[in-house]
Parts: structure tokens; sequence; C-alpha cells
């Protein structure tokens, strides 16, 4: 298929930016409403402790019924403070995090007022990072169905971050034993344990699928 669309998310997982290389142009769901226990603010990020749900809060009120771009962004805590030392923490010393963090940080330090500008900025970063050449926008309206040229994943049930023992794809992460690997976390993990070679490993991932 041609076209790929799907949902709003912040610092996407693999398994959805794998996709990018199977397609020509990728839509982003802009004319939806919000919907709760989503990625659409959430993504997951390695620690020494394990799997880390990074979440970005919504000022209170009915998001479930909102249109995704009016969606606001709460700062009653300073919660891009907690975001960011956990990934320094997380990823301090992996080998290509320096090459990387501060740019990102420069997405958090923007106080968006709203997701869906926030979660575009994050997928600007890592599409110029990752050197993935893809033509990528919004949808201007929205449509229950779509012609069969567009794979459409906005209800897709994304594979949840888990730890699994010589799996058939993998790169080296940080806090693993041999044999360990934590699949399907947000493609930050990718890109600063790989560096400059991570679309080589989605590309030989999408190939898997």
């Amino acid at each position: 298929m041609n076209i790929l669309l799907h949902e709003t998310q912040p610092f996407s997982n693999i398994e959805l930016f794998s996709k990018y290389s199977q397609h020509k142009k990728v839509v982003i769901e802009a004319c939806e409403h919000y919907q709760k226990r989503s990625l659409r603010n959430k993504y997951y990020i390695l620690t020494s402790q394990g799997i880390l749900p990074l979440a970005i809060p919504l000022k209170k009120g009915k998001n479930n019924k909102m249109p995704i771009k009016d969606v606001r962004i709460s700062f009653e805590e300073n919660w891009q403070k907690t975001h960011l030392g956990a990934i320094r923490a997380a990823y301090g010393k992996s080998p290509f995090f320096e090459h990387y963090f501060d740019e990102m940080e420069i997405i958090f330090l923007k106080n968006h007022t709203f997701l869906f500008d926030f979660n575009q900025n994050a997928l600007e970063f890592l599409l110029k990072k990752l050197k993935c050449n893809i033509e990528v926008k919004e949808s201007t309206s929205y449509q229950k169905h779509y012609s069969e040229d567009t794979d459409d994943f906005r209800h897709h049930l994304w594979s949840p971050p888990t730890k699994t023992m010589n799996p058939t794809w993998k790169y080296i992460q940080s806090w693993c034993e041999q044999g360990e690997f934590y699949e399907n976390l947000s493609t930050l993990d990718l890109l600063f344990s790989t560096g400059p070679d991570a679309l080589f490993h989605l590309l030989k991932f999408s190939e898997l699928k």
C-alpha cells in the first residue's frame, strides 16, 4: 500500500516506525477525537529498573470527546524535567546519547500548548535523525473508511514493550543481560543505542514482519 495512516504519538514505538519504510507517504490523523488509554500521549523507555512508561499530562476535562488538535498539555507539574531526567538516567551512557539529547531537549522546553504539536515536533525530530525521507501530512477531514491504497492503523493495538530471550531481531541495549532484549520501546531507544545505523535496523525489522 502507498499510504500509512495512523494516530498521533510522541516518540513513536519501533513497531509503528518500522512501517514507514513500507509506504511512500504517511498521514497523521488530525481530525479524530482523543482516545484515552492509548499511545497518543505516552511512550516507553528502558531503565535500570526495566520498562518505564512516560505520559504527557493533559489538562483536566473531557479529553476523550475533544478533537485531538484541541487537547492541551498540563503544566501543573514540571513533567518535562521528569521526562528529561528519566531519559538522561536511562540513556546517558548509551553510545549516541550526546549526539541527539540536546536537540531532543529543545522539544520539551518549547512548552507546547497542544499535545498534537508536541507529537509532531517529536516525529519531525525522529525522521530527521533517522534520515528517513518520507512525505508526512496531516489529515484534513475525518473519514471512517479509506481507499484500498491506504493502510489504516488508527485503531491498531500496538504490541506493548516486553522482555524476550534470544529474539530474531535485536540491537545492543543498555541494562540488558546476555540474551535479553526489550521489544517495541520508543524509537528513542533505538536511536540512542545505534545512532546512524538506526534506519538500517528498522529496515531489517520491517523485513521480518
